[in-house]
C-alpha cells in the first residue's frame, strides 16, 4: 500500500511539475511556418511522452519528450498556400487551424521599427505618410504578424513571452502594426504572392548591447547589468531585450531579419560596427539555419553639427553590411530633413528592405541598393570612382554635392564632382589639393542626398579611406607615373 501510494503521489508530484502537453503561444491558430524547409516545433509534456506532429499536408513527425518533460522537432513544410492545420498528439491532442505556408521574417530594433501604423500620438503628433490609406486597404489574410507583450526583466533568458497572438491585417489590426515591418511584408506578399509574416520584437530606446547575449556581449566589452533592473530601463540594460524579447523565439524557423536600431548608440557610434557584427553572428549561430539574411535600415541624417556620431554611425552601419555575408543596408540618406527622429517616410523603408531581400534572396530583377566605392583611380590631382551597385547609370536629383578630398595629411577640402564614363563614374577634384589620396561624401551628420543611381536608390555617406579592405581597389599607377 505504501509503494502504491508513493507512486501516486509521484504521478500527481509529475503532474503538478510538469503538466500536460504546453506550447510556446506562437504556435497557434493562424500562425506562419517558412515553407520549403523542415520548420522547427516544440514544447513540453509529460516526461517519456511519444509526441506526434501532423500536417494536413501529408508530412508528420515524431520524437519523445525529455526526463524534464521538454521536446523539440522538425517538420517538413509544402510550398506556400494554406489554410492548413497541425495537429500535435502527447498526453493530448492539441489541433492549430487556420496555419498557413509562406515566408517569415524576424523584425528588430528600437523605436523606428516599432512605431505602429497609426503613428505616434505625442505633442505634436508624430504620423506615418499615408496610413490613413494603408489602413482603410489593408485587409490581406495572407499578411500575418505575431508582435509580443513586453517581458519583465530578467537575468536569464527566458523561454517564452508573456503575451501575444498572430494576426492577419485589417483595419483593426493594422493600425498596431510596426510600419516599417508592414510596408516589408506588404511589399513582399504582393511581389511574391504568397503567405507573408512578420514577427515584430521592437522597443523603444533599446541599445545593440542589450539585443546581444552576455556571452557574445563579453566578448567586445564589459557586461554591466545591475542587481537591480528598473524595468522602464530595460532597454538600456544590456542582454534585457535578448533574455526577455528576442531569446523565445531563438529556433522559430524564420527566412531573415529586418534591422532598424542604432539611435540609442550614437553616442558610442565608434564601437558599433564591432558589436553589430557580433550580434548578427551570435543570432545566425543561435538560430542553427545558417547564415540567414539580414538587412539593415541606416540612421536618417541628424544629430548636432559639432561631432561627427551621427556619420560614424551611419558608417559603420555601411561597412557593417558589407562585411557581412548576406546582408544589405536599406540608405535613408533622402529623407534628410526628417522633422523628428521618427521620420514618417516609413513605406520608403520598408519598401527598400524589401526591395533587398526580393533581389538577393528570391531573384527579382533589379539594383539591391544604392551605389557603393568598388574602385578609387588617380591621375595627377583627379580622383575617379567607379561603383557598385551603379545600375543603369549614376544620376543626382539637383547636383552632386557635398564632396570633399585629402591628401596624405586627411586635411578635407570641398570637391568638386562630376559624372564621368557615361555617368557609370564620377570625377572629384579641388584647387586646394594637388596630390589626393581620400574622398568623404556627405560625411556630417546632417547633410542628405545627392549620389543616386537611375534606380532611385540613394548612396550612403562613406569615406574611401575607411572603406573595408578588399571590397574598393586604389589605381595609383597613373598618379606614380605622373609625378
Amino acid at each position: 500500500m505504501r509503494s502504491v501510494l508513493f507512486v501516486i503521489i509521484l504521478m500527481c508530484f509529475f503532474n503538478i511539475c510538469f503538466g500536460q502537453m504546453k506550447l510556446p503561444i506562437f504556435f497557434s491558430d493562424s500562425m506562419v511556418l517558412q515553407r520549403n524547409t523542415n520548420a522547427a516545433i516544440w514544447g513540453t509534456d509529460m516526461p517519456n511522452t511519444s509526441i506526434i506532429v501532423t500536417g494536413s499536408w501529408g508530412k508528420s513527425s515524431s520524437t519523445t519528450s525529455d526526463i524534464t518533460g521538454k521536446w523539440k522537432l522538425q517538420l517538413q513544410t509544402p510550398t506556400a498556400g494554406g489554410p492548413f492545420s497541425v495537429t500535435i498528439k502527447g498526453s493530448k491532442e492539441i489541433v492549430f487551424k487556420d496555419v498557413m505556408i509562406g515566408e517569415v521574417w524576424l523584425c528588430a530594433g528600437q523605436s523606428n521599427m516599432e512605431m505602429p501604423m497609426k503613428g505616434y500620438n505625442t505633442k505634436p503628433p508624430q504620423p506615418v505618410d499615408s496610413s490613413e490609406h494603408f489602413i482603410a486597404n489593408s485587409t490581406k489574410n495572407n499578411l500575418r504578424v505575431f508582435k509580443p507583450g513586453w517581458n519583465a526583466v530578467s537575468r536569464t533568458p527566458l523561454n517564452t513571452v508573456s503575451s501575444g497572438h498572430w494576426n492577419t491585417a485589417n483595419p483593426t489590426t493594422t493600425p498596431d502594426i510596426s510600419a516599417t515591418a508592414y510596408f516589408f511584408a506588404l511589399k513582399l506578399q504582393q511581389t511574391l504572392n504568397i503567405p507573408v509574416a512578420i514577427i515584430v520584437v521592437a522597443r523603444g530606446g533599446s541599445s545593440v548591447e542589450s539585443w546581444m547575449d552576455s556571452a557574445t556581449l563579453a566578448t567586445a566589452k564589459p557586461v554591466i547589468i545591475p542587481d537591480t533592473i528598473n524595468w522602464k530601463e530595460a532597454h538600456k540594460t544590456h542582454v534585457q531585450m535578448f533574455n526577455t524579447m528576442l531569446h523565445p523565439f531563438i529556433g522559430y524557423t524564420i527566412k531573415g531579419a529586418i534591422w532598424s536600431q542604432g539611435e540609442a548608440n550614437v553616442s558610442n557610434s565608434y564601437e558599433y560596427q564591432v558589436l553589430c557584427t557580433k550580434m548578427i553572428n551570435a543570432w545566425r549561430e543561435k538560430w542553427n539555419i545558417g547564415d540567414f539574411p539580414f538587412y539593415i535600415a541606416q540612421l536618417v541624417p541628424a544629430g548636432a553639427a559639432d561631432n561627427l556620431n551621427q556619420v560614424i554611425m551611419r558608417e559603420a552601419q555601411l561597412n557593417t553590411s558589407l562585411l557581412t555575408k548576406n546582408s544589405g543596408l536599406a540608405v535613408l540618406m533622402d529623407l534628410f530633413p526628417s522633422a523628428s527622429v521618427h521620420y514618417p517616410q516609413k513605406k520608403v523603408v520598408g519598401d527598400r528592405l524589401a526591395n533587398l531581400a526580393l533581389v538577393n534572396n528570391y531573384q527579382a530583377t533589379g539594383v539591391a541598393m544604392g551605389p557603393v566605392v568598388k574602385k578609387i583611380s588617380i591621375n595627377k590631382n583627379v580622383i575617379n570612382l567607379t561603383f557598385n551597385y551603379a545600375g543603369t547609370g549614376l544620376t543626382t536629383k539637383d547636383s552632386l554635392s557635398n564632396f570633399e578630398i585629402a591628401g596624405a595629411d586627411l586635411v578635407y577640402y570641398p570637391a568638386q564632382a562630376t559624372f564621368a564614363d557615361a555617368n557609370f563614374s564620377i570625377n572629384i577634384t579641388s584647387v586646394n589639393v594637388n596630390s589626393p589620396l581620400h574622398v568623404r561624401y556627405a560625411f556630417k551628420n546632417r547633410v542628405g542626398a545627392s549620389l543616386y543611381n537611375k534606380e532611385g536608390h540613394p548612396a550612403s555617406s562613406f569615406r574611401t579611406e575607411k572603406m573595408p579592405i578588399g571590397l574598393i581597389s586604389r589605381d595609383t599607377e597613373k598618379q606614380k607615373s605622373n609625378r
